[in-house]
């Protein structure tokens, strides 16, 4: 025969279970309005308060990934309690629970090992760990100043809280992952132009020269460089440059190579003094694991002759018309890691037929499923065999297309960049002219 304090008991449980049920309701709606944290995780404490009485809750957070327990939320400690609470899994109450995914109480919290006091005044402790979808993604711990304060029911109520604060922290995760990436998409994509601002529109139309060039980076940003700048009516420079690293950090150094050469080059014009100079700029202005490899030459068309030098890069193939291959190779150490290295430049005469072939390591470094690199030779060889006539926009084509059949990847795994100029004969100069006058390959 059920007594009145069974009566009683029943509808203090029932009552209990309404009022969670309630709360948890109310916690399920914020949720829906919400993905901001800092937000919805104290308003849970609060409701939480209604059904459990505690003097200290702690909120951590897990990162994907991390062996650390990172403090997010706390109510009821001493001021700086989060400068000093860094836990490991493992660590502590806190940290065991983290480690082994299991809810935890503890009765007498100072006489139990696994305590680390985070305030002199806790007696008792209830820990329970926050997963979703088998991801640990944060813990709920709550502090007692009684001993033997918790019990199977406050523990029950807590997971049914920490089940929606683990959604919480989950969803707000993958909130701010997707406006971090997009955010970073942007980004990509407006450096992506301004660097396609930084290439030249289109080869410069040269007189009896036929120009063609292409850059395709491995990401958006490239840490390649081809350049034409006009020094007189007779006189072009021609760059091509290679950043160590990949990505925006490239780019952004490219660009400083870019703009301080520029500005050296109308301010001097012996091409030993102005590499000299952006060495020395490059070395005061990055950091110390940071290089560029270039070359820069200057056409003097009237006389058709390139002079140029080598500061550390890949050396450019000059096939003469007869069939004989010379490498430009003159020059001095790449730019940036030694303050005061010096360069020396030479000069080539150009003859109708010639066909010269700058680039950059990432089309001769490229790699084939097996490991086998592209290499100086199978470019060579390619830029022999091309016919005679080939106008140096097709070269450039064939390039790229060999260089992706190798290595069997669309994207390439390095930024790849060439620049390819043919001397022509007074025969197929005014044809080719034109088709050198395009936009380079970009």
């Amino acid at each position: 025969m059920r007594t009145d304090s069974d009566t009683a008991g029943l509808h203090d449980a029932l009552e209990r279970e309404r009022r969670r049920n309630e709360l948890l309701s109310r916690v399920a709606l914020e949720l829906a309005r919400t993905l901001r944290l800092e937000e919805i995780l104290p308003l849970m404490i609060t409701l939480l308060r209604e059904l459990i009485d505690f003097d200290a809750v702690s909120i951590y957070l897990h990162p994907p990934g991390s062996d650390e327990l990172n403090w997010f939320y706390g109510l009821g400690y001493p001021s700086g309690s989060e400068e000093q609470v860094r836990l490991k899994l493992g660590q502590g109450a806190v940290g065991w629970t983290a480690q082994h995914e299991e809810p935890l109480i503890l009765p007498d919290a100072v006489a139990d090992p696994r305590y680390l006091a985070a305030r002199p005044e806790t007696r008792s402790e209830m820990i329970v760990p926050l997963i979703v979808q088998g991801q640990l993604v944060g813990i709920f711990n709550l502090e007692s100043d009684r001993q033997d304060a918790f019990h199977q029911h406050d523990l029950e109520l807590l997971q049914a809280f920490g089940l929606h604060g683990g959604i919480a922290i989950q969803r707000a995760w993958l909130h701010a992952e997707g406006v971090e990436k997009r955010r970073l998409e942007e980004e990509l994509a407006i450096a992506r132009r301004i660097q396609l601002r930084l290439l030249p529109a289109r080869a410069p139309e040269i007189p009896g020269l036929d120009l063609a060039a292409f850059n395709h980076p491995s990401q958006e940003v490239s840490g390649d460089l081809y350049d034409f700048v006009t020094i007189t009516s007779d006189q072009v420079g021609l760059i091509i440059g290679d950043v160590a690293g990949k990505g925006v950090a490239a780019g952004l150094l490219m660009a400083t190579f870019r703009a301080s050469l520029r500005a050296e080059i109308r301010n001097n014009y012996a091409i030993s003094v102005i590499l000299g100079k952006v060495n020395r700029l490059m070395w005061e202005s990055v950091e110390e694991a940071a290089f560029v490899t270039a070359v820069y030459g200057v056409l003097d068309w009237p006389r058709r002759r390139l002079t140029y030098s080598n500061a550390g890069h890949n050396p450019p193939i000059l096939l003469r018309a007869g069939g004989r291959v010379e490498l430009l190779e003159v020059g001095g150490p790449l730019l940036g890691p030694f303050p005061d290295a010096t360069y020396c430049e030479a000069f080539i005469d150009l003859e109708p037929g010639d066909v010269l072939v700058c680039y950059t390591d990432g089309i001769t470094e490229a790699c084939s499923p097996e490991g086998e690199m592209f290499g100086l030779e199978r470019l060579t060889a390619l830029v022999q065999a091309r016919p005679p006539d080939e106008p140096a926009r097709v070269l450039c084509e064939r390039i790229l297309e060999a260089v992706r059949g190798h290595s069997h990847e669309v994207h390439a795994a390095d930024d790849l960049t060439a620049v390819v100029a043919r001397v022509l004969s007074e025969r197929d100069q005014g044809p080719v002219r034109d088709a050198g006058g395009e936009p380079p390959l970009v």
